[in-house]
């Protein structure tokens, strides 16, 4: 047989079976690290989005003689440049559009890993870019009636320790949200295991990162003395707690 002969020998059946497995097998071992390797790069533009956000704050507390920004302003122009609206329909300016002078860039507030889309509200998509992070929502609990207080803003000195105070934390952009707390009924609860089974949390210091939180949710549905809240871990959540940073 003449060495011609023997290269134009088709292959047999059972060799590109052979040939077909080797490739199957090999493409479910290198398909989930692909998908792992999307899913960090995921996480570190979500990391940078809030850095970049903890810039905005720091800069924003240095003009406002270091009080937290509220969460919204009222329903009078001008309107928010985020998908989000009031119960009554109004698309209210919010905190993250106060931070636009320092930010310059509506794309930092949108996790790439969120894909829930625009907020829609009485069967209406509201227009506007993707809001992703929502303001902790004890932020705006006033230390002396334990109450919810939207008018209430926090002051940097007030905090014990603003380092190990969550202030932003991620949610789907679907729901137009820009307050947040881990036992809210919302079904925001699943951005909490976005990335790598944790998240990307921003603290009342400035400075972003990842880690997970405790396991099983919180159940308190009030945060006063001796409340499950007042507890670590759930400390985090809670401004006036005076704990050391646990992450």
């Amino acid at each position: 047989m003449s060495f011609l002969h023997r290269c134009r020998r088709a292959f047999t059946l059972i060799e590109l079976l052979v040939v077909i497995a080797i490739i199957a097998i090999l493409a479910a071992i290198l398909f989930p690290v692909f998908a792992q390797a999307r899913e960090s790069a995921r996480q570190t533009a979500c990391l940078s989005n809030l850095k970049q956000i903890g810039n905005g704050l720091l800069m924003y507390l240095q003009d406002y003689d270091e009080l937290f920004p509220p969460p919204d302003y009222g329903t009078a122009p001008p309107v928010s440049a985020f998908s989000f609206a009031t119960p009554g329909g109004q698309r209210a300016f919010t905190w993250c559009d106060a931070f636009q002078p320092y930010i310059k860039n509506l794309a930092v507030f949108k996790c790439p890993s969120d894909g829930s889309g625009l907020f829609a509200q009485n069967g209406s998509t509201i227009p506007g870019a993707p809001l992703c992070y929502g303001l902790n929502q004890y932020f705006y609990y006033d230390p002396a009636t334990l109450a919810f207080n939207p008018n209430y803003r926090a002051a940097v000195a007030t905090l014990p320790r603003p380092a190990s105070k969550i202030f932003v934390a991620e949610v789907n952009s679907n729901l137009g949200r820009e307050l947040l707390r881990p036992n809210n009924p919302l079904p925001h609860r699943g951005t909490f295991d976005r990335h790598h089974g944790g998240a990307v949390y921003l603290y009342a210091d400035g400075h972003a990162k990842w880690h997970k939180l405790p396991v099983g949710w919180a159940t308190f549905s009030n945060w006063g003395t001796g409340s499950v809240a007042q507890t670590t871990p759930w400390q985090q959540w809670i401004p006036w707690t005076d704990t050391e940073e646990l992450w």
